[in-house]
């Protein structure tokens, strides 16, 4: 179980087009494909609350061949009283089975870090096991205020990341839910209030990154996102080692055979 969510929450808890709102395609279809030679694909959905006269229109893109979706999300007030609500994104997933017993030496999950990470310009990169969410009964959240940054969810290769826009201050924090003896792990941010008057809109563009830790695709997205490879103490050695090997790759265009070149360059130079 592993799902990425977005919405938005108000106060009194009416109005509020969270990750469990009802929401319809515009143009009224249940299938989208990629065309061929079609870059990008737009799906648009919206949502409306008839009572307040509110409506969010949520739009995800998709562009071919890479692993980020855009969604943009524009709140229209066409009721008569002010709405305020605050956007929040969120990871949700159950920690992966453990590896197999006397695996640990044939399994590289059994030693790479799992569990969740965000990034902000005061603290830069920091993480946490889904083990370790709770420490003697204590959650152990950030529970902090960050601008410019993101949250997601790290596993050996691949990579969850909720983007917020760059501009918009989000309190990140941490929580479980469900059966505690194999819990939910939430990450999370929830951005300040937004206030959108009657007659008037308000719109947001966050990112969303899921796939491969493609440390190139991914700088493109936000500069630190690269930060989620996570070398430990061998960095020194580990982030030379990649850009030869990244070079190489370019060179070569296959990753066996460009381990293979580093393997030689590496024996001819010891």
């Amino acid at each position: 179980y592993f799902v990425a969510q977005s919405g938005w929450l108000t106060s009194s808890g009416e109005g509020a087009p969270t990750h469990e709102a009802l929401f319809q395609t515009v143009d009224g279809k249940n299938s989208y494909q990629l065309a061929d030679g079609q870059e990008q694909l737009v799906v648009p959905f919206v949502w409306t609350d008839t009572k307040t006269g509110v409506q969010l229109t949520k739009t995800l893109v998709f562009k071919r061949g890479l692993f980020d979706i855009k969604q943009t999300q524009e709140i229209r007030n066409t009721g008569t009283a002010t709405w305020a609500g605050f956007a929040y994104e969120q990871l949700q997933r159950v920690a992966p089975p453990p590896p197999p017993k006397h695996a640990a030496m044939t399994n590289p999950d059994s030693f790479s870090f799992t569990g969740s990470a965000w990034y902000s310009n005061e603290d830069n990169f920091e993480k946490i096991k889904f083990a370790d969410y709770l420490d003697d009964g204590v959650l152990q959240s950030p529970n902090k205020s960050v601008t410019g940054g993101w949250f997601g969810m790290i596993q050996h290769h691949f990579v969850t990341v909720w983007v917020p826009n760059k501009t918009d201050t989000q309190i990140f924090s941490l929580a479980t839910a469900g059966n505690p003896n194999n819990p939910i792990y939430v990450v999370r941010g929830v951005s300040g209030e937004t206030v959108v008057a009657p007659g008037a809109s308000y719109s947001r563009e966050d990112q969303l990154w899921l796939g491969p830790k493609a440390q190139k695709h991914m700088n493109s997205i936000h500069p630190s996102l690269d930060l989620s490879v996570d070398y430990g103490i061998f960095s020194f050695l580990s982030q030379p080692l990649f850009w030869l090997l990244s070079k190489l790759h370019d060179w070569l265009g296959n990753w066996g055979w460009a381990i293979i070149a580093i393997v030689v360059i590496l024996k001819a130079i010891l």
